[in-house]
């Protein structure tokens, strides 16, 4: 079985305290869900970034971690979603679940036609976490 997590705006990789981000939380997740499923799904993480220094730590941050999740497969993007979503979705079977996370800071950098595109994957979802304290 193979699972698709798409990271609309992936962040750093560790916040500056020391937690992990999204996306290294789903590597450990996917290492996990192949372990108890016996080897038996794996996991695609397709992480996107538009900020320089946090797509430069994003990379260290992943690649350093590569070695503990070996059966989570990862591919890092820079640049706005926009710009990479198309070629995402491209990578990805339509049968194939997938899971996408948008969480921009603010509320540009989202438009609802690429939102849409991920929603007409009959095995697919999306996440958006809308904050408002922005607007205000």
């Amino acid at each position: 079985m193979a699972l698709h997590y798409v990271d609309g705006f992936a962040g750093r990789g560790k916040y500056r305290e020391g937690e992990p981000g999204s996306p290294l939380i789903a590597m450990q997740i996917g290492q996990r869900l192949h372990e108890y499923r016996s080897g038996n799904l794996n996991l695609s993480c397709y992480n996107v970034e538009q900020d320089l220094e946090h797509f430069q730590s994003l990379k260290r941050e992943v690649d350093t971690a590569r070695s503990q999740f070996p059966s989570v497969w990862v591919e890092t993007f820079y640049g706005p979603f926009q710009n990479h979503s198309d070629l995402i979705l491209r990578r990805i079977p339509p049968s194939e679940d997938t899971f996408v996370f948008i969480d921009p800071f603010g509320y540009r950098g989202v438009e609802l036609a690429q939102v849409l595109k991920c929603l007409e994957r009959r095995r697919s979802e999306v996440f958006i976490t809308f904050m408002s304290s922005y607007i205000g």
